[in-house]
């Protein structure tokens, strides 16, 4: 990597620099780590990553056996956000007129949607 992508003076903070080691060997480093800088000064870090709105709705509607390109279409029409400028689903349905027709005419969209809304901010993965 070359040193001077570090010095990029657009970048507003600085960079982090991580290593990830393979899952069979990950303890061999760690108790190397700990041994020489001691077990208070290393620690585990991770990052879960959460369901969207419309990934959630993508998923569940694979698993009902809604075809892609009907689950792209509708979730391309999950125009409203919140305040923090995330999707909403829920808003969408609710302010969109073509969303809620579709609701009411496929009994199968508003299952989706059910499931949809339960599985929204639940850990996807680490």
């Amino acid at each position: 990597m070359l040193f001077e992508r570090f010095l990029n003076p657009a970048r507003v903070s600085l960079p982090d620099i991580d290593v990830d080691f393979d899952d069979e060997r990950r303890s061999d480093v760690l108790n190397y780590v700990r041994a020489k800088y001691g077990h208070a000064n290393v620690v585990n870090i991770g990052t879960f990553m959460s369901m969207s709105d419309k990934a959630a709705f993508k998923d569940v509607a694979r698993v009902m056996g809604i075809p892609f390109d009907r689950s792209n279409q509708i979730s391309k029409l999950f125009t409203e956000v919140n305040d923090k400028g995330v999707v909403d689903i829920t808003a969408s349905f609710e302010k969109n007129e073509e969303l809620a027709m579709i609701l009411d005419s496929d009994p199968r969209i508003k299952k989706t949607l059910e499931i949809t809304l339960k599985l929204i901010g639940n850990i996807r993965q680490t």
